[in-house]
């Protein structure tokens, strides 16, 4: 690709078989300051998510489109979502702020689309009023682009969608072994892409919570709902990683069912019933030993 410049006035660097420019986290060339790259060419950045494709390129370009607009027209980048939190009384606000966020991942396609690649960063500053944060939700850039932006922020979350194969003993499990629901007690045993809050405190990660895998790819909505079903479980995870961020104590249940229901829907089985789960489903066993 270098080729098509005027080499004498414009070289722009290209990886070690001179096919792709080198670009920073903002799609810049490294060595060419001012020249911008899109469509496939953004795929140096990204070997594993969709920026390859045409899906892909619309999601990376929407997010240039922002930068250029603010670092070279003055438009400032705009929250898409922010509120104030009253420190001695929180949850409110917190709850407001966990159902934009819910509503968020569910319907967001540069999330999704170049997952563990994009992530959207919501900050928690100090106001002009005593004892007020400033909540903001930020548009989803590359992770890189969101460290050096938002990197300095001591409180911060950073929303990314990741897959969870990896948390499976050696991560090499085949894929179709993942066929059975995810562990509800802990669920960062979600295997299938689903939304992952990186909770920073004092400039430092000090936790990950995870929404638990959902077979219509929707948290503002559940798989299933009956009697038992807790309809907040998605909508506790982003409010627990908020709470977290601000150093808060509160934690709610993220269990797919209501506290009072838990022993009913989750009856401890006979060794009887382990050798027959076992001989219906064989796979079962090597994911037991997966979590060993």
């Amino acid at each position: 690709m270098p080729h098509i410049f005027d080499m004498e006035t414009v070289r722009p660097a290209t990886d070690e078989k001179g096919k792709y420019c080198l670009l920073t986290s903002s799609w810049e060339s490294v060595t060419e300051p001012g020249l911008y790259f899109i469509g496939a060419s953004m795929r140096v950045n990204d070997p594993d998510a969709a920026s390859g494709f045409v899906h892909g390129f619309r999601c990376n370009i929407q997010a240039l489109g922002n930068i250029i607009a603010e670092r070279h027209h003055g438009m400032a980048l705009k929250p898409m979502f922010e509120c104030k939190v009253p420190m001695e009384e929180p949850a409110n606000a917190l709850t407001s702020l966990a159902e934009f966020i819910v509503q968020y991942v569910s319907a967001s396609m540069p999330l999704f689309e170049l997952f563990s690649y994009f992530g959207s960063t919501v900050t928690f500053e100090e106001s002009d009023e005593e004892s007020v944060v400033r909540a903001c939700v930020w548009p989803a850039f590359p992770r890189e682009y969101n460290y050096e932006r938002w990197g300095n922020e001591q409180n911060r979350i950073e929303i990314v969608f990741q897959y969870g194969f990896s948390q499976y003993g050696n991560g090499k499990l085949p894929t179709h072994y993942f066929t059975l629901p995810a562990d509800h007690f802990d669920t960062s045993k979600s295997a299938y892409i689903h939304p992952v809050f990186h909770v920073f405190r004092g400039g430092v990660e000090v936790d990950s919570l995870h929404m638990q895998e959902s077979l219509i790819g929707r948290w503002d909505l559940d798989d299933y709902v009956d009697a038992e079903t807790n309809v907040d479980q998605y909508r506790n995870v982003a409010f627990n990683a908020c709470s977290c961020a601000l150093g808060l104590e509160e934690r709610r249940s993220t269990l797919p069912v209501n506290d009072e229901h838990v022993g009913k829907c989750y009856p401890l089985m006979s060794e009887e019933e382990v050798a027959e789960a076992l001989r219906v489903q064989p796979t079962l066993a090597l994911l037991m030993r997966a979590q060993l």
